[in-house]
């Protein structure tokens, strides 16, 4: 079998590998940076809720994860360089 090379947050309408629109609606590279803002703004206000930060921290980190605004393009030499885009979005979001 041959390796497939997948360009870092290509678009779905550049590879389609799913072949079902509602798929490739979940992998597309905004749903999937959407994905990671929402998990991490869930886990700081649970660190709040359960005591494990300051009070206001969660929330003050929720806010700062929502109003940073990134492009999935924005992400693709980095994920490219580093395998997925987490590190680059933490860059951005202490920045």
């Amino acid at each position: 079998m041959a390796a497939v090379a997948v360009p870092a947050f290509a678009a779905p309408s550049e590879w389609r590998p799913f072949g079902d629109a509602e798929a490739e609606a979940l992998w597309a590279p905004q749903a999937q940076l959407d994905h990671y803002v929402a998990f991490e703004v869930a886990l700081a206000r649970s660190l709040e809720t359960v005591g494990l930060v300051p009070s206001g921290a969660g929330a003050r980190a929720a806010d700062t994860l929502c109003n940073t605004q990134v492009a999935p393009g924005d992400l693709a030499a980095a994920t490219a360089r580093d395998g997925v885009p987490v590190p680059e979005l933490v860059r951005r979001w202490r920045a």
